[in-house]
């Protein structure tokens, strides 16, 4: 304690060691700590002003986000419920082509049906009239009317088998394309309906104390296709469907006029036969009975070679249930949350289980394909038999009336 200080002592109270500072010190230490809360306060004021104004501006661009979010999910799936609707309205004009092209099948068919029996008359009547002996052997008007009603029909048989195929080959293009189709379809519908989900979900008002935002949502998936790929990849698919319809639609008048034309020429061809018609052919009962064992031998063939098909599409169709199977996996665990999306070893096998169901289909595919074109060239080895079978059963008629009866007894319909 100073000197100056305890001349102040006051007489009769002891000196208090607890006395340290002066007045002066003592009103020095409130200022300072006036001073110091007044400029906390300010400072804290301006924290408070800028916290609000930070929080207002924070909530207006979250607002302003998510109202530009929202925007985004509703142009999104506007678009994509547009080219939904355009694969649905292309998907449906291919399932029109395609049961047009179905029915001009099957008129083509029947329409080559029926030429099988002018062409065994035809066959026959040849046939019997090279047998005629001495001067009865000539040329004459029947014979060369004969040969060009056979080469008329098989001319028409052979453009029809030709349409024929022509018509299938579009529809497995037209098959093709809708099932692009309907698989983008069924896409969009998924990403709709995702999308739909998505938009539809707002913030909870509960703060989940776990959350934690994974950082790796902010890398694109690797799989991602790019927008412009998107809109290429859905307009090839509308693209390649309006064609294959724009195609099928050329085929239907081809085939109409087709049929009116041959309709017309082979009646005309048969007329002019019936006027002119000779004796029919005879074939002896040797060639007959060959022919009839070779006939059973390929028909055997062809159930043998129709249940291999059965077995084969149903070994297909086995197949169908695991692709989906498989794909209802791989795409479920697309879901997976954040950090759990990753490829694992249940992804690898399910790749591994894509690639071989893929393989077998396509084995099974080609496989189907060799004996599809070997049931086509049986049949046709039938039909060829069945004609010479019938020409051969034939052959023991040589009665001329028995010739005119037999085309007189065909006729040609328009199909």
């Amino acid at each position: 304690m100073s000197a100056s200080f305890s001349r102040f002592r006051t007489p009769g109270f002891p000196h208090s060691k607890f006395l340290q500072h002066s007045d002066h010190d003592w009103k020095f230490n409130n200022l300072f700590q006036y001073n110091l809360a007044d400029g906390d306060c300010t400072k804290s004021e301006a924290v408070v002003a800028e916290s609000q104004r930070l929080c207002r501006e924070t909530s207006e661009r979250t607002e302003k986000q998510k109202t530009q979010v929202e925007r985004k999910f509703d142009e999104r799936i506007a678009d994509v419920d547009h080219w939904r609707q355009e694969g649905n309205r292309c998907c449906a004009k291919l399932q029109e082509a395609l049961d047009k092209l179905a029915h001009l099948k099957l008129r083509l068919t029947q329409a080559s049906d029926a030429c099988r029996d002018p062409i065994l008359a035809c066959k026959k009547t040849t046939m019997e009239r090279d047998k005629r002996l001495g001067t009865d052997m000539v040329q004459d008007k029947p014979q060369q009317e004969i040969q060009k009603y056979l080469l008329y029909l098989e001319e028409v048989v052979g453009v029809f088998e030709k349409t024929i195929q022509e018509i299938e080959d579009q529809m497995i293009s037209d098959r093709a394309a809708k099932q692009r189709l309907l698989r983008d379809v069924a896409d969009k519908q998924a990403a709709l309906e995702i999308d739909a989900h998505a938009s539809s979900c707002r913030p909870e008002n509960t703060i989940t104390k776990d959350f934690k935002f994974d950082p790796h949502l902010m890398n694109p998936e690797k799989s991602a296709v790019t927008m412009a790929e998107w809109e290429r990849n859905t307009r090839h698919n509308i693209e390649k469907a309006e064609q294959a319809v724009k195609n099928s639609r050329t085929i239907y008048p081809r085939v109409e006029e087709m049929l009116e034309r041959t309709y017309v020429g082979l009646t005309k061809q048969r007329l002019r036969v019936l006027n002119s018609l000779g004796d029919r052919i005879r074939e002896t009962a040797t060639a007959q009975k060959n022919l009839e064992e070779r006939l059973s031998r390929i028909q055997k063939q062809v159930l043998e070679v129709e249940d291999t098909l059965r077995k084969l599409e149903q070994s297909m169709d086995r197949k169908i249930p695991s692709m989906e199977l498989a794909s209802s996996r791989m795409e479920g665990r697309r879901r997976r949350p954040r950090s759990e999306l990753c490829h694992d070893d249940v992804d690898a096998e399910l790749e591994e289980e894509v690639r071989q169901l893929s393989l077998s289909v396509h084995q099974l595919r080609g496989q189907s394909g060799q004996a599809k074109e070997m049931l086509r060239k049986l049949e046709q080895t039938r039909l060829a038999l069945q004609k010479e079978v019938e020409v051969k059963k034939n052959t023991q008629y040589i009665d001329n009336e028995h010739c005119i009866n037999t085309f007189a007894n065909i006729t040609h319909i328009k199909h």
